[in-house]
């Protein structure tokens, strides 16, 4: 796969989820289904808790690391790296997905699987950083959506 369609599938991976949480939302909102707050606090706490600890972490992404390895993109930030904020809220919101309807959980899986897959294959996070977001999501997620 060439580096183009890797980054293009990096950006429909990720903008898959925006308007897939917004419709979730929605349609829990229009439902009023019990768990709106449930799913709004558990992906808000979780999103706040992870970026405040990247930012204090302010760990280096691959490129800065390794002089081999050319940024991804020209806009490329520093820093920030661990753990991944795009992996992790694709898997806090595929558990969203999941504790409502186990089909749609399943079906957000696969790009947040192949989001992981892209971030560090295009040297936007070193394997540790994918690996940990996908973690912290899905824990974040069995966290709020079944043990509390």
């Amino acid at each position: 796969m060439s580096k183009q369609t890797m980054l293009l599938a990096n950006q429909i991976c990720t903008w898959i989820f925006y308007p897939a949480f917004g419709g979730l939302l929605l349609w829990m909102v229009l439902t009023h289904h019990p768990d709106l707050l449930r799913t709004i606090l558990t992906c808000g706490i979780s999103c706040v808790a992870l970026s405040v600890y990247r930012h204090h972490r302010n760990a280096p992404r691959p490129y800065e690391t390794d002089p081999a390895i050319e940024p991804p993109t020209a806009h490329c930030r520093s820093g920030h790296s661990f753990p991944s904020r795009h992996v992790f809220s694709a898997w806090v919101i595929t558990m969203s997905f999941l504790s409502v309807s186990p089909i749609f959980g399943l079906l957000m899986a696969v790009p947040a699987t192949l989001l992981a897959y892209l971030r560090q294959a295009l040297h936007f996070h070193h394997k540790i950083d994918v690996v940990v977001g996908a973690l912290v999501g899905i824990t974040s997620g069995l966290i709020g959506f079944y043990i509390l």
